[in-house]
């Protein structure tokens, strides 16, 4: 496992998408700012990221509640061919 996550950080990241030339135009254009600027800068970024947490749980949740609504739906075709109709399903799958 540790060897998928250094190649993911090392290899993929830092080597293939210059990961390592991102950060350090980054950081150039960060510490050339006024002070002002850089809380401004970081500031941003706070929201930008609590935004897109935000959607990440909501397309989660939304995701997990189309799950549960298949699951539903096909728990009451079960019930409905087995328990009411009295259908073996069973035996005409199997």
């Amino acid at each position: 496992m540790q060897s998928i996550i250094e190649f993911f950080r090392d290899t993929l990241i830092m080597q293939w998408f210059q990961g390592e030339r991102i950060l350090d135009l980054f950081n150039q254009y960060f510490l050339s700012q006024s002070p002002s600027n850089q809380v401004l800068i970081i500031l941003g970024v706070a929201v930008l990221v609590t935004l897109g947490s935000i959607q990440l749980v909501k397309s989660t949740l939304k995701l997990a509640v189309t799950w549960i609504k298949v699951l539903i739906l096909l728990g009451l075709a079960y019930y409905l061919f087995v328990v009411l109709l009295g259908i073996d399903v069973w035996s005409i799958l199997f």
